[in-house]
């Protein structure tokens, strides 16, 4: 999937729409770097998020399936905070290619932050104050000296195109 801004923009609005408001009831991993959220929101929704090279976000008809055995720290953390919880927003910083999916659950808010950047995307685990929990692609300093992503780390953007 290629999608730019203008497309996640589509797809925010889209996504908005119809899963806004919607319970989490299920989370697998289709991949070695997807993550799949069945959304009750009136229908069943699949939701597809991929930090593949070819990823992105995708709305699919049938049912997810789990395509990788050993579970990730990543899948155990949104079954533990994402499962259950609401869908209560779906945010875009403006012409960027990242889309924040916004959770309010027993275990309290945390958002799944998706930037879709090709080689370099990531889904990344954030709590409400704004410390990475975990994700998919970690990068350590060495590898980015500008933007680290590791958890127990501040949450900082992609910058600005």
């Amino acid at each position: 999937m290629n999608q730019d801004a203008l497309t996640l923009a589509a797809i925010r609005d889209e996504l908005a729409e119809l899963l806004v408001g919607g319970r989490v009831q299920r989370v697998v991993r289709p991949s070695e770097l997807g993550v799949g959220l069945e959304i009750y929101a009136g229908v069943r929704h699949q939701l597809l998020l991929s930090a593949e090279v070819d990823g992105g976000i995708a709305l699919s008809d049938d049912r997810l399936r789990r395509g990788v055995d050993e579970r990730a720290p990543l899948h155990l953390l949104l079954t533990k905070y994402v499962l259950g919880a609401r869908l209560t927003a779906v945010l875009q910083p403006p012409l960027e290619r990242v889309l924040r999916f916004c959770f309010a659950g027993a275990q309290g808010g945390v958002d799944l932050v998706c930037e879709v950047m090709g080689r370099l995307s990531n889904l990344i685990l954030v709590d409400a104050s704004g410390t990475i929990l975990e994700c998919a692609r970690r990068v350590p300093a060495r590898i980015n000296r500008y933007r680290t992503v590791l958890p127990r780390r501040p949450y900082v953007p992609p910058p600005a195109q």
